[in-house]
């Protein structure tokens, strides 16, 4: 397992990847290293990742799925987004094998054959990745999931401060600010509570708790 079968191993997901990029390619992705990005009119970047694994998942990769929103890392991180945002930059994250029913983790071998491999993948994107995304067109959209399916969309635990970052920028402000509240009670003796308060001041929202 040295450098050469390393080697050989990024040959193959380099060959799956290509046959995806065709498929990808007319949804509007663009391919930079192991990641796939589209970036929307409504400002929201779809994100494809491919992954190799490690250690005991050596030899094998996933795919994690992505939603970065700007307006979010933005206020998250005081900076701007990466000019190619990949998957870590994602507000909205999932891996492929968490769609697929019933949900596993699932990692592709690279011992079995590339073309067999390629074909899977891209029917696995098809059929699960792209769907999923393409819930989140605009944030409005963001928003509407987290009402219906909470934290099943795949954001963070900070959900509640992410929805009420997007409501405040939509002109929102009581429901943000009732969000949150919820998020500062939810861990009022932690640090991250203090980061709720500076990010309703930088919204122009005051914050009273009872």
């Amino acid at each position: 397992m040295g450098q050469m079968a390393k080697s050989e191993y990024a040959k193959k997901l380099d060959h799956i990847q290509a046959e995806t990029e065709k498929n990808l390619s007319m949804s509007g992705y663009c391919k930079r290293g192991r990641t796939f990005t589209r970036s929307l009119d409504s400002g929201l970047i779809h994100v494809i990742n491919f992954q190799m694994g490690r250690r005991y998942l050596y030899g094998k990769f996933t795919i994690n799925l992505g939603v970065c929103v700007p307006e979010i890392y933005r206020m998250i991180w005081d900076e701007d987004e990466p000019k190619f945002v990949d998957h870590g930059d994602c507000e909205i994250k999932k891996r492929i094998g968490e769609l697929v029913s019933p949900p596993k983790d699932l990692w592709w071998d690279l011992n079995n054959n590339p073309k067999k491999l390629s074909k899977k993948v891209v029917v696995h994107i098809n059929i699960y990745g792209l769907p999923y995304l393409n819930q989140f067109i605009s944030h409005d959209d963001i928003i509407q999931e987290w009402n219906e399916h909470r934290d099943n969309i795949g954001l963070p635990p900070r959900a509640g401060l992410s929805i009420a970052l997007l409501l405040a920028n939509r002109g929102k402000h009581e429901q943000a600010r009732s969000l949150l509240i919820q998020e500062y009670k939810r861990k009022k003796d932690e640090p991250y509570a203090e980061f709720v308060v500076d990010i309703a001041q930088r919204l122009g929202i005051s914050l009273v708790i009872d």
